[in-house]
């Protein structure tokens, strides 16, 4: 998976026809969750109600992550503010 690492984005996001086409699993969200964009307009998915469940190993540093599935046009998986904190 290629990952966009981007502090301005609160939440990390993967890409919904990643998902798809992986076959990961997906659980849903008690609350909706709206979507912004970097301008603070609001996402034309306008918000999503999942995350996905996504196992990574990179060198060795193994990590479950759970990030919301939106579109996210050509990009994979967009690494938020939430998972810089924790590295």
């Amino acid at each position: 998976i290629k990952a966009l690492i981007d502090s301005g984005c609160q939440t990390t996001c993967i890409n919904k026809t990643f998902v798809e086409k992986h076959w990961l699993k997906v659980k849903p969200l008690k609350e909706t969750v709206e979507l912004l964009n970097a301008d603070g307009s609001r996402n034309k998915n306008g918000e999503t109600m999942k995350i996905a469940l996504l196992d990574i190993n990179l060198d060795g540093h193994k990590e479950m992550m759970e990030p919301l599935v939106t579109n996210l046009g050509d990009k994979e998986l967009i690494l938020g503010h939430d998972w810089l904190i924790m590295h």
